[in-house]
């Protein structure tokens, strides 16, 4: 079965779909800040959701820089649905729509491979097999114990 793929627009919906994602997936998205913040700002930025058979199957917030450049400002897939091609039907319907604008470059953040959680792994692990390079890592952008690894794709 093929993810649906559909844009949100309804700030409220953004909010509650952010919210429901980031409390099923706090292996991920540990520190209750953090997930409030990310609450705050999904519901201003380019959303997709994605659902299974009519079931909410995960999310992809866009923050874009520039004409030339964006960011994956979150992106989640329910643990039941992870490995279902959720994840990357996401990535390429907003790649399809970025491109189609003009924009070049894609950049997300994430742990660096010195943290030693197994989740991030698979993160990075699926953002490098969906095409990304890693750029550079920040060892106290988010803080000493969290350091972010930039990766990019271009489009």
């Amino acid at each position: 079965m093929k993810p649906e793929i559909s844009p949100v627009t309804d700030v409220e919906e953004r909010r509650r779909l952010t919210r429901r994602m980031l409390e099923g997936l706090k292996s991920w998205f540990g520190i209750a800040e953090s997930r409030k913040a990310y609450v705050e700002e999904a519901a201003f930025l380019r959303f997709f959701r994605a659902d299974l058979s009519g079931d909410f199957a995960g999310l992809l917030t866009i923050k874009q820089h520039n004409e030339h450049s964006a960011e994956i400002h979150l992106m989640g897939v329910p643990l039941e649905h992870q490995r279902k091609g959720v994840g990357r039907a996401l990535l390429k319907k907003a790649e399809r729509e970025l491109s189609a604008e003009g924009v070049k470059l894609l950049k997300v953040k994430t742990l660096c491979s010195s943290h030693p959680s197994r989740h991030y792994g698979e993160t990075r692990a699926f953002y490098r097999a969906m095409g990304f390079y890693p750029l550079e890592t920040f060892k106290t952008l988010w803080d000493e114990h969290n350091p972010c690894l930039i990766l990019i794709k271009p489009l």
